[in-house]
């Protein structure tokens, strides 16, 4: 019995709780800076910035479920190592 080969729904859980891991992080920083905008009594940043620094945690987020999605149709496919192929 080959006992790194495990099947089942739970090689599937790393790589989830992972993406959902560093997407909460990613808009809890959304959030800090919209609550620092907020409350600053110096006001809100130019509209270019404010949204430029919005748009990165934004950016982190799609990129870590575009490569979520790639992860598990790899999953899918039976690649559980990419390594092992080099």
């Amino acid at each position: 019995m080959n006992w790194r080969k495990r099947g089942g729904p739970g090689r599937y859980i790393a790589p989830i709780a992972c993406a959902v891991f560093m997407a909460v992080l990613m808009l809890g920083m959304i959030w800090l800076m919209v609550w620092g905008f907020e409350t600053d009594p110096a006001g809100i940043p130019p509209a270019p910035v404010a949204a430029l620094l919005l748009a990165l945690p934004g950016a982190v987020i799609v990129g870590v479920i575009w490569a979520l999605i790639q992860r598990l149709r790899e999953l899918g496919q039976g690649e559980e190592e990419d390594a092992k192929r080099y």
